[in-house]
């Protein structure tokens, strides 16, 4: 009952530029006023971040994204925000059904990769744990597990993927057996149906860094990334139109 009571006496909802005016203090408090003005920041940001509603978690992952730009590391660690954060971050990354969930996603995992870089020391344990955790426990263990048929979901994933990707770096390795069929089915031509050519991009260029990064163990899995490409290659010389998105697969393919 308490829950639904606070739900119910959302009057800030009242206010559509509410948020106009968290974002303001965002980007005009000074990175040394933080410590002073701080139990004034976080407060407005959880709100909108632990809302049951995606658009407004959705607004507030963008206020944690912006937060992140300017916060000292210190005060995230020292207060515990940064344990607080990467939770609501957590629960947003399981929210696939909304129409907005495409970009509640790819901003979820952005921000989720800025706050364990910025709060965790390179080449740490504390470090590696996390990026494991976000790509293994979230991406491939919640939006990939439960998203197989909403494209644009999965879609807006990789399309993140590259940073985390390059931060984790031989790290992927342990993942592979995930990273490999997820990133190549896409390329894959189906019968009576096309996969959108943005996310065959976003793929390839994931793709791309995974070999870069796990160079090692491509020969393990050279046959299937060379089926994928070839068939890709193969169906799009013989798809007759043409237009700047398949121009630039045609370019991504070549690489």
């Amino acid at each position: 009952m308490g829950g639904h009571d606070f739900y119910e006496s959302q009057a800030w909802k009242k206010h559509p530029a509410a948020s106009n005016v968290v974002f303001w203090c965002l980007r005009n408090i000074q990175t040394q006023d933080y410590d002073r003005l701080w139990y004034l920041v976080i407060p407005p940001i959880m709100t909108f971040l632990d809302d049951y509603q995606v658009p407004y978690k959705l607004i507030g992952v963008q206020m944690v994204n912006m937060l992140l730009e300017h916060v000292p590391r210190d005060i995230l660690k020292r207060t515990g925000v940064d344990g607080l954060i990467i939770t609501s971050l957590n629960t947003c990354l399981g929210q696939l059904d909304h129409p907005e969930s495409p970009k509640l996603i790819h901003e979820a995992i952005a921000a989720s990769l800025s706050l364990s870089l910025l709060t965790t020391t390179a080449e740490s344990s504390t470090r590696f744990d996390q990026l494991c955790a976000l790509l293994g426990e979230r991406v491939i263990g919640m939006v990939w597990l439960y998203s197989s048929d909403k494209p644009g979901v999965v879609q807006a994933s990789v399309e993140a993927l590259p940073p985390l990707l390059r931060a984790l770096g031989l790290g992927c390795t342990r993942y592979l057996k995930a990273l490999i069929p997820q990133l190549t089915h896409p390329l894959l031509p189906v019968a009576f149906r096309s996969t959108p050519v943005q996310l065959q991009i976003h793929s390839l260029n994931a793709l791309t860094i995974v070999i870069q990064e796990c160079s090692h163990r491509m020969p393990l899995w050279k046959g299937t990334i060379i089926n994928a490409i070839s068939r890709c290659w193969v169906h799009l010389a013989d798809t007759s139109s043409i237009d700047d998105s398949r121009e630039q697969l045609t370019a991504s393919l070549t690489l």
